[in-house]
């Protein structure tokens, strides 16, 4: 009988044990999709403001004075919008895979991790279409 209660037990504790393991490696793939989110963000944002840059340096010296400044406005604003773009996906890239690794309880931290790149992705994906 005794015999049979620590089988339980151990059966018990490796199904708990394999249950937590693969939570584990559901939130590393999410983890893994947001940095992934936010890689191609950065890289696509970093395109445009490169393009917006060279736009901003062709308008040099145009007939329209009012449309030229009106343009550059507008192209500035965009920059600044893909700027907050790259540095929040950058950002959230850095700290949101250290906030994961390095935090006090496994659990607890990896889902702060995933839960706070979630909502910056909502920050970056809104610079990105305003970009």
């Amino acid at each position: 009988n005794l015999i049979l209660i620590k089988m339980l037990a151990a059966y018990k504790n490796t199904t708990v044990t394999h249950l937590q393991k693969q939570i584990v490696e559901i939130k590393n793939m999410e983890l893994q999709y947001w940095l992934s989110t936010f890689r191609t963000l950065t890289t696509e944002s970093s395109l445009l403001t490169g393009f917006m840059f060279a736009g901003m340096r062709a308008a040099e010296g145009g007939e329209f004075a009012i449309l030229n400044l009106f343009y550059l406005a507008v192209t500035s604003c965009s920059m600044g919008f893909g700027t907050l773009c790259i540095s929040t996906a950058s950002f959230s890239m850095m700290f949101g895979t250290q906030r994961a690794l390095m935090g006090e309880e496994a659990y607890k931290s990896m889902d702060i991790a995933v839960e706070t790149m979630k909502q910056k992705s909502y920050h970056c994906f809104y610079f990105f279409l305003i970009q």
